[in-house]
């Protein structure tokens, strides 16, 4: 493989899979696997003999599958078992959005929406919930709680807690983008009791059916997979 490169693609529409000579002056495409379906991560494992490949494949429907290739993606087959919340736990797995390597020769890393990380010990995906590796949080050591998006707070309230639990000391919380619009107390009570960063603040009002201007106005509601082609 010293020869060859690889680049893996997550797409709206799936995974592609892009190689060419160590020279890349030209790179043959091949793809989508997953058909149709988001894919927000993907991993190319270079730690055993023959790199694997693996890809988050997100439908808002039918759920989250993890596909790995062993054969440098010439083809992609599902996991055997893929992240879950335990029945009882009240939270509904909504995307698979980072795979890392993990600790151990074997160990996958699942980052998901909402907030938790899932751990392999087979590359496979196996549950761990918002657990995390034994050690990893220090006592009186300064972690930053960091989510991607936030509107409830919940997701970044539960991270800051597994440092605490654990007697880390939370530094503070960051996340990307808040859409909150001031609409959920939590958000307020955050960002007063913790240093709070943000990259960027929407204005993303939510609302019930009855109280929505475009419900009421009966305007037509788009979904990301009617969005006409570029």
């Amino acid at each position: 493989m010293a020869d060859r490169v690889l680049v893996t693609i997550g797409t709206r529409k799936g995974v592609f899979v892009a190689e060419a000579a160590k020279t890349r002056r030209r790179f043959d495409l091949r793809g989508p696997f997953g058909d149709g379906v988001p894919v927000y991560a993907t991993l190319i494992d270079t730690r055993g003999a023959t790199p694997r490949l693996f890809a988050s494949s997100c439908n808002p429907f039918f759920g989250n599958k993890l596909l790995r290739s062993t054969d440098l993606g010439t083809t992609f087959k599902e996991t055997k078992s893929t992240p879950a919340f335990p029945k009882d736990d009240g939270r509904a797995l909504a995307n698979i959005w980072s795979l890392e390597p993990g600790p151990g020769k074997r160990d996958l890393l699942c980052g998901v929406e909402p907030a938790s990380l899932f751990r392999s010990r087979d590359y496979q995906s196996g549950k761990i919930g918002t657990d995390v590796v034994q050690g990893a949080i220090e006592t009186r050591k300064s972690y930053l709680a960091l989510n991607d998006v936030t509107t409830r707070g919940m997701c970044v309230s539960k991270l800051g807690k597994v440092v605490t639990d654990r007697r880390g000391r939370l530094a503070g919380m960051m996340v990307f983008a808040r859409r909150d619009s001031g609409q959920f107390p939590l958000m307020d009570e955050l960002t007063a009791t913790h240093p709070f960063y943000i990259s960027a603040d929407l204005n993303l009002p939510q609302w019930e059916p009855a109280q929505c201007p475009l419900c009421t106005a009966q305007e037509p509601l788009w979904q990301w997979s009617r969005l006409p082609e570029l």
